[in-house]
């Protein structure tokens, strides 16, 4: 009937859309496929996997801090941020957790202040890289790695590809137009569809816990925070008044444009092991 006909023919046309994307959103699927061989090799040792992340960890605020001080002097810097980021990861789970919930609502307040000079883009800098910095670093060191880190990538990547695929294509009100124009809800709303489909999926595969409410939070959550995350460091970088952290990764901007959202994940998932434990 011409009812079950249109019905085919809007479907047709959504998938057209998703499937004829632009040569970017091209580009992030070729960085994933490419990247995740050389994860998976990482992630066949703890030790491995403890030091890609401190590598990480380093680059990360080498990329941040260069914008703000001459080569030589970030160099120091990103040591020294790194080495917080690995003595902070070894505190207690309470601790750990009460640090978490201090300081995190503090960097919030402070990035959504209205005026800031250099040193308190210093500071918000300082904690962002130490505080996310050690939290994948805690992550990495639990002692189901695999499993923990695993849906943290899996539903990382899915979030931000099909946020973007989605907002490029069908994107029309602004997600916010003050601290991230380009984002929009259409983009939000198919990023937490496929996120929170990853995120199902890895919790059928690697069974990540056996409370009911702590999957939940994970599936509903994580998909979230996931772009919560990445509009994070979309404000740090308009604060900063640069559009990528680094030109490492070519037209992919730097590392750490590609790890907020990774960052932002491994937060949550910490404390939601750290309540399930307690």
């Amino acid at each position: 009937n011409e009812k079950g006909v249109l019905a085919k023919r809007r479907i047709t046309n959504i998938f057209e859309k998703i499937i004829l994307i632009n040569n970017e959103i091209q580009s992030r699927i070729l960085v994933v496929v490419i990247l995740t061989p050389v994860i998976t090799l990482v992630l066949l040792s703890k030790t491995s996997t403890l030091i890609a992340g401190t590598l990480l960890v380093l680059i990360a605020a080498g990329e941040i801090f260069y914008h703000f001080y001459k080569k030589l002097i970030t160099f120091f810097i990103a040591v020294f941020i790194t080495l917080l980021a690995i003595i902070l990861m070894q505190f207690p789970l309470t601790i750990f957790l009460v640090i978490n919930c201090t300081i995190l609502p503090l960097f919030y307040v402070a990035l959504l202040t209205e005026k800031t000079n250099k040193l308190t883009m210093n500071l918000l800098c300082l904690t962002y890289t130490v505080i996310f910095g050690s939290n994948l670093l805690f992550l990495i060191l639990q002692p189901t790695t695999m499993k923990y880190l695993g849906i943290v990538l899996i539903v990382s990547f899915a979030s931000d590809i099909f946020a973007y695929a989605f907002g490029k294509k069908f994107g029309k009100r602004s997600l916010s137009k003050k601290y991230s124009k380009n984002k929009t809800w259409e983009g939000a709303l198919g990023g937490f569809i496929f996120g929170a489909t990853a995120s199902l999926c890895c919790l059928i595969v690697f069974k990540l816990s056996d409370n009911i409410v702590i999957n939940f939070l994970i599936l509903i959550g994580l998909p979230i925070i996931c772009q919560i995350g990445d509009i994070t460091s979309s404000i740090l970088k308009r604060k900063m008044k640069i559009k990528d952290y680094s030109k490492l990764l070519l037209s992919h901007g730097g590392m750490t444009d590609r790890l907020d959202s990774i960052f932002a994940a491994a937060i949550y998932v910490n404390m939601l092991f750290i309540l399930e434990v307690m």
